[in-house]
């Protein structure tokens, strides 16, 4: 099956992977999820026998309950006659067997039945403690209509990171899998760390799940929570990964030494190709960070440099397997911007941007809501050099949404600006346009700029066809590329701008003719735009 396809599309992954304890039939159908093909019970207790690799635990029915249990399953019996002595037994085979919780029982007790019940039910056992018994050994005997039948008393059960631990036994004791990549050890600490995860997201998202059905789900069938009961799940959340320290005997340098070992783990799995364990493991350290974040109150960032690079990265490796989105359109919007604003800085050097302008742009952006901008830009800026079937529209439609930002930017400065009159006027005026607030911010002092604007742009700044617009767009352009002051530079530059927000706001064309060799000049046009009133604006927006 191909690598591409999602891990979250296969049932074996999405109803298993996470879970605290799997019974050994689940546990197989997430190895086949993953790609561990063929695995079956026989395997599972071949490596229990040579001490390779332990079921997490085991229940064993007493002889006498799983007798009066098999008649009672199998109809022979009318019901399950269970003697006083095994009840313990009982409501724990009934938890694991139909865990379903009854309603309005709030957070209530979180822990997994066989977590909350360790040491002090007789059925329970720990393989790894034990002497290996064959498994057809758990069995009893029962005589059914054809004649005698034997019938399991025993439950297998498997942590679900243990799928880990299967590739490692299968490719260093049985010689499997022949990729050459040096596999990183799931030793000691590691896998300490991955039984904490475990623990802790048990605990996390169980509260999480109790918590939100009991919430109505809003008009678009989402449930959310609101900042206090995202309080509540926070500081539960921080109780649990206490508790999960203290039962698992973890200190701050164990969870690091964890955290690496299992970020070594994840490079070795991708440089064997092993894609579905790699993204698996991935889900396991994003959900490690999350236990370190609550355990230690320590922000994710200062999380992933602590826990620093791996396997010769030069980068942290948690900031390389989880980029911040939005440093990385930033970034991408940063690098766009350096390349462009050469032609703005020599056209308008009294409104030039230097670097530390273009910093302060951005962080003011960022202050105001503003920040998808950055976002649109990178994302157009990669569709217009895409090489698929929706290039063109994708293209326009990412256009489109930067066509707005001029408009919203100048709003925003008005809106934050000392300027009460100026505020007044834009809050006063119904549906205002990229037209009326030009003229708000490049009044006064600006106004040759501001007449440049209004002589070049009129007739031009409206198109109600795509050939209006052509022929429109195409005038603005070469009033740009003629500009012989920074005055009529930037004024064809906002007038083109308007044209965009005007048209764009209209339209959704899918032809790849309209603007083909103009895109980059839209987007300068766009740019010059916002540049000329941040550097006009400075003395009204507060400090």
């Amino acid at each position: 099956m191909s690598p591409v396809v999602p891990l979250e599309s296969r049932a074996g992954w999405r109803f298993h992977f996470g879970k605290r304890y799997l019974r050994a039939m689940d546990f197989i159908r997430l190895c086949e999820a993953i790609g561990l093909y063929g695995c079956q019970e026989p395997e599972l207790e071949e490596y229990e026998r040579e001490r390779w690799m332990f079921p997490a635990a085991r229940m064993v029915m007493p002889t006498e309950y799983a007798n009066a249990f098999w008649r009672w399953q199998l109809g022979s019996a009318s019901e399950l006659d269970c003697d006083e002595r095994f009840l313990p037994s009982h409501r724990l085979d009934w938890a694991l067997r139909y865990p379903v919780r009854m309603p309005g029982t709030g957070s209530g007790n979180v822990r997994h039945p066989i977590d909350e019940v360790w040491g002090r039910v007789d059925v329970l056992h720990r393989p790894r403690d034990e002497a290996h018994s064959p498994w057809h050994g758990y069995t009893v005997q029962m005589n059914l209509g054809a004649g005698p039948i034997r019938l399991s008393t025993a439950t297998h059960f498997y942590h679900y990171w243990q799928i880990y631990e299967l590739y490692q036994v299968r490719k260093r004791h049985k010689g499997m899998y022949g990729d050459n990549a040096l596999l990183r050890s799931l030793d000691a600490p590691t896998s300490s760390m991955l039984e904490a995860t475990s623990y802790f997201q048990h605990l996390q998202q169980t509260r999480r799940a109790r918590q939100i059905e009991q919430l109505e789900p809003d008009e678009d069938g989402l449930v959310s929570l609101d900042q206090s009961q995202q309080q509540t799940l926070d500081r539960a959340a921080a109780q649990y990964a206490a508790e999960t320290l203290q039962r698992c005997d973890l200190d701050e340098e164990a969870l690091y030494t964890g955290l690496r070992g299992m970020m070594a783990l994840h490079i070795s799995y991708e440089e064997a190709d092993r894609f579905r364990l790699a993204k698996s493991l991935e889900a396991d350290l994003w959900r490690a960070v999350e236990l370190i974040h609550f355990a230690l109150d320590r922000p994710t960032e200062v999380i992933a440099g602590e826990a620093g690079t791996v396997g010769g990265c030069r980068r942290n490796y948690l900031e390389l397997v989880f980029p911040n989105r939005r440093e990385v359109a930033r970034s991408k919007a940063l690098r766009i911007m350096g390349n462009l604003v050469d032609e703005h800085n020599s056209e308008a050097p009294g409104f030039s941007m230097s670097e530390s302008n273009l910093e302060q742009f951005m962080r003011y952006v960022e202050a105001t809501n503003l920040a998808w901008f950055q976002y649109v830009m990178a994302e157009l800026n990669t569709a217009l050099f895409a090489r698929h079937s929706w290039r063109t529209s994708e293209t326009f439609l990412h256009l489109k949404g930067l066509a707005s930002f001029p408009e919203s930017f100048m709003k925003v400065i008005i809106l934050n600006g000392a300027d009460a009159s100026a505020r007044n006027t834009l809050l006063n005026q119904r549906n205002p346009g990229l037209g009326f607030v030009v003229c708000q911010v490049f009044g006064g002092s600006f106004s040759p700029l501001l007449n440049q604007y209004q002589t070049i742009g009129q007739n031009h700044w409206t198109a109600d066809t795509p050939s209006d617009f052509a022929a429109n767009s195409q005038h603005l352009i070469s009033r740009i590329t003629s500009a012989q002051t920074h005055e009529s530079y930037l004024g064809a530059n906002l007038a083109l701008a308007t044209l965009l927000r005007n048209f764009t706001s209209h339209y959704v064309v899918e032809d790849p003719q309209l603007l083909r060799g103009h895109y980059v000049r839209c987007v300068r046009a766009i740019l010059s735009s916002g540049f000329a009133a941040w550097k006009a604006a400075q003395c009204i927006i507060r400090a």
